[in-house]
């Protein structure tokens, strides 16, 4: 399989810490390369990140938790910014899930700071996942 198979279409930015070959993918971070086949039923792939340098791995969702002021009008602010409303809180009044209006992760993390920059936008992270932990 080769890069061009496995992200079609998308902006790929190739940098010392990814390699896309033919059919590996090498990740590389705080240690060795990590190099990984990929097989043809692997589905899609997507970016993981680190909480902090050599921390757990976090993957992004694609939705965005975006807390508003108080009288801001969500729709159009989200729209401008290239999001739609995936949800609410019940228990935040002011604040929505939002994904991204292509639907990929790639589109949320993209606008991400456009959409933090926004006049009424008082909070915008990515949802996140990692390994569930015992406190």
């Amino acid at each position: 399989m080769k890069a061009s198979e496995i992200l079609p279409g998308a902006p790929v930015r190739l940098s010392g810490d990814l390699r896309l070959a033919e059919d590996l993918v090498a990740v590389h971070g705080d240690a060795e390369p990590v190099v990984v086949p990929v097989a043809a039923a692997a589905g899609r792939l997507g970016p993981v990140y680190r909480r902090v340098p050599g921390g757990d791995p976090v993957v992004p969702t694609g939705r965005v938790l975006v807390r508003f002021a108080g009288d801001a009008d969500r729709a159009t602010i989200l729209r401008a910014a290239g999001y739609e409303v995936a949800g609410t809180l019940g228990y935040a009044p002011d604040a929505v899930w939002a994904r991204a209006s292509d639907g990929g992760v790639l589109g949320a993390l993209s606008h991400l700071d456009e959409l933090a920059a926004a006049k009424d936008v008082v909070h915008a992270e990515p949802e996140l996942l990692g390994e569930r932990a015992w406190r």
